[in-house]
């Protein structure tokens, strides 16, 4: 696990505290994980390498996990998207250039049938170009209990004015049950999610996501940045022949 228990932060407080010379009180607290979501179209000169469209797209997406090692994964270390892309393109000498784009996702654990509030922060201005833009914010799936006692799977997005929302997807079209069960400040990317009861939620986890404004994604001095490669979205790598 990334995340210590009480008792292993009392005994890492104590460890730290034998450690001190001056009198400084040691606090020990859980990292704020920001997940990135890649996507990467690459284009590749044909005549310039034997290897295949397939093979780019596995060379470009072992880059990307050898740059979440080496660049990402500690404490204020910020993703400069100039220096990503440029990795991307280095992946092979016959790759011509990229196309790629950062989603961020951030990860609770709520309550199980349990009234809740819950603060998300990104930590970085989510993508608002226009009051009543499409939505740029979106959940994974849950089980929801309507006022009727009816459970259905339920998505959370927002409006483009500000407010979270929580639909039903009935035949490929958003039915909304909740049009303002919370608030979304966008310059701060900042969400505040009220009075969420899931009935229940696939691994205990509810995944939230939205779209930057910058393509620089910066981590504040408890945070980290990361890359979960163990999930099948969190890497999307296509490579195309350049024309």
């Amino acid at each position: 696990s990334s995340v210590l228990n009480n008792e292993e932060k009392i005994s890492l407080q104590n460890l730290i505290k034998d450690q001190n010379i001056v009198s400084i009180i040691p606090d020990v607290v859980d990292p704020n994980y920001i997940y990135l979501k890649i996507t990467s179209k690459v284009f590749f000169d044909a005549n310039a390498t034997t290897k295949s469209a397939k093979d780019i797209k596995t060379l470009v997406e072992e880059k990307i996990l050898v740059f979440k090692v080496l660049s990402l994964e500690k404490f204020s270390r910020n993703l400069r998207y100039s220096k990503f892309v440029k990795e991307l393109d280095e992946a092979d000498t016959s790759i011509v250039s990229n196309e790629t784009s950062i989603e961020l996702e951030k990860r609770l654990t709520p309550s199980i049938g349990e009234e809740k509030s819950y603060t998300v922060k990104f930590e970085n201005p989510i993508y608002h170009p226009v009051s009543g833009y499409q939505p740029v914010i979106y959940s994974s799936v849950f089980a929801y209990t309507k006022t009727d006692g009816t459970i259905c799977d339920v998505h959370i997005d927002d409006d483009g004015e500000g407010k979270l929302r929580l639909y039903q997807l009935i035949s490929g079209v958003k039915n909304y049950i909740l049009t303002n069960m919370g608030s979304v400040d966008y310059i701060t990317g900042t969400l505040s999610i009220e009075k969420l009861k899931p009935t229940s939620i696939s691994d205990g986890i509810l995944k939230i996501t939205c779209i930057p404004e910058n393509k620089d994604i910066l981590s504040e001095r408890s945070s980290i940045l990361t890359i979960d490669s163990s999930a099948a979205d969190s890497i999307n790598v296509t490579s195309e022949i350049y024309e």
